[in-house]
């Protein structure tokens, strides 16, 4: 049986091309890692172990990206999970709902994001809603329309990385989508689904290292009333 009252009684025991591993589950053992909840203690037990609150997202890089955020706003009382791709959330979502837990999911504002949704709140509407189930647009009304995680970036931090990585200037705004524009501007990108989403990566890890403390994460106007908005809503 699993003791989840004293979790330091576990012990993770995993097997890896032959190699055994056991490990001890200790005080620094990350509860709000998936892996560590799958090994140690089985999916069905995630309400006795998570935080408050769950929020699911598409992407590891979208969990990433907020995680530094509301980390720096202070506000730690959540979880955030990957679905691990936007056609995986309405299993992801309706595993949660079976299990009773309050979570709250974040899609993007493109045709996808909100067919997902409103196949979520169809299938799980006593547990859905408007006010836990939202679209990046849903919670700024002042983003673009199909947009994603990269239009809550700063513009010219985007033309300055994308000069880094790609070797050009390229003419963008924050009038439309940054990955529509993206697509339209370069083919490479357009048709090569990894080297966009390295670029995605690239991105994010280059914002969270230049904007490291609050003060910076505030100087960006559109990002800084997003969250503000999000917390509201959490």
């Amino acid at each position: 049986m699993v003791d989840t009252n004293n979790p330091e009684r576990q012990f993770i025991v995993t097997k890896n091309k032959g190699e055994t591993k056991i490990e001890q589950v200790g005080e620094n053992t990350n509860f709000k890692e998936d892996s560590v909840l799958k090994s140690a203690f089985g999916l069905n037990l995630y309400k006795e172990l998570l935080p408050e609150k769950i929020i699911i997202v598409e992407g590891s890089g979208d969990r990433y990206f907020l995680n530094h955020c509301l980390a720096l706003y202070n506000f730690r009382n959540f979880a955030i999970k990957s679905a691990g791709g936007a056609s995986k959330i309405p299993t992801f979502a309706g595993l949660l709902s079976n299990e009773h837990l309050q979570s709250y999911v974040i899609l993007d504002s493109d045709k996808e994001g909100k067919d997902i949704k409103k196949k979520i709140i169809e299938t799980y509407k006593q547990f859905y809603s408007d006010k836990n189930l939202m679209t990046l647009k849903e919670i700024l009304n002042t983003l673009p329309d199909n947009s994603t995680i990269e239009d809550l970036y700063p513009i010219e931090f985007i033309k300055n990385n994308l000069k880094i990585e790609l070797g050009e200037d390229l003419e963008i705004d924050d009038k439309s989508a940054v990955i529509i524009q993206l697509k339209n501007l370069d083919e490479k990108l357009k048709n090569d689904k990894q080297k966009l989403e390295s670029l995605k990566t690239k991105l994010s890890n280059a914002f969270t290292k230049e904007f490291h403390n609050l003060e910076k994460l505030k100087s960006c106007e559109r990002l800084s009333g997003f969250l503000d908005n999000l917390i509201l809503k959490l």
